[in-house]
C-alpha cells in the first residue's frame, strides 16, 4: 500500500552504488547527521552497497576499498576507534 504522504521536514536521499568500506562509512555518517537533525533519511542500496550490509563482509577490507587507507582503517578497528 502507497500512500502520498506530505511532510515539511527536509529529505536526504543517498544512493550508495559502491561497496568500498570508506564510501559505505561516509554515506551512514551523512545519514546519522542528517537524522540528527531532524531530517528524514532515505538510502538505496545497489548490489555493490547492499553486499557491504551482508554478514561478515561490514569490516571487511576488499579491492574496492582504496589501498591507500587500508592501514588507518585496520588500525582503528584493531585500536576500537573506528567501529
Amino acid at each position: 500500500m502507497v500512500t502520498n504522504i506530505r511532510t515539511t521536514s527536509p529529505r536526504l536521499t543517498i544512493i550508495l552504488h559502491s561497496g568500498a568500506y570508506d564510501r559505505v562509512c561516509y554515506a551512514l555518517w551523512t545519514s546519522l547527521a542528517a537524522l540528527s537533525s531532524g531530517m528524514e533519511a532515505h538510502m538505496l542500496l545497489t548490489f555493490e552497497g547492499l553486499r557491504r550490509f551482508t554478514r561478515n563482509n561490514i569490516n571487511k577490507l576488499d579491492d574496492e576499498t582504496p589501498v591507500t587507507v587500508h592501514d588507518d582503517i585496520k588500525f582503528g578497528l584493531e585500536a576500537g576507534v573506528v567501529q
